[in-house]
């Protein structure tokens, strides 16, 4: 599995996204992973309108990754982008940050082990909406 999590500055603004590929044919255990793992941008579009908080959204998607048993999330859900690669809000549980209308922001989550050939990473890019979100990068998100 190869992890490629990238992002572009042009002008100073950047931007960050993430997919895995496979070398080769997935697992059943690799596409069951995938799968979790795109069960959380359901959640982000349940969740994540203005004033709900970043820290929330965390523990649901950490709630959600726990239920697959052959990998381990350690790692922050997203954040802000813009005028830094890394900004606010941000989606982790030590920060107290909430969604603000206007708020353009990335949702990464991923699951590791040796058994998933070190891990797989999904990354999604939104923007925060005064009824939600808005989903930006529409693409695919098979292996």
């Amino acid at each position: 599995m190869w992890i490629l999590d990238l992002g572009v500055g042009l002008r100073g603004y950047y931007s960050d996204n993430a997919r895995t590929i496979a070398v080769g044919d997935p697992t059943a255990l690799q596409q069951e992973a995938q799968g979790a793992i795109a069960g959380v941008f359901d959640l982000v579009a349940k969740h994540a309108k203005p004033g709900a908080s970043c820290a929330a959204l965390f523990h649901a998607a950490d709630k959600h990754l726990a239920g697959f048993t052959s990998g381990v999330f350690n790692h922050h859900l997203g954040h802000g982008v813009g005028l830094a690669p890394h900004e606010g809000p941000r989606l982790n549980p030590n920060w107290d940050d909430h969604f603000e209308v206007g708020d353009f922001f990335t949702v990464e989550p991923g699951l590791y082990s040796d058994e998933l050939r070190h891990g797989i990473r999904l990354e999604q890019n939104y923007v925060v909406t005064e009824s939600g979100v808005e989903l930006l990068t529409d693409w695919p998100l098979g292996l």
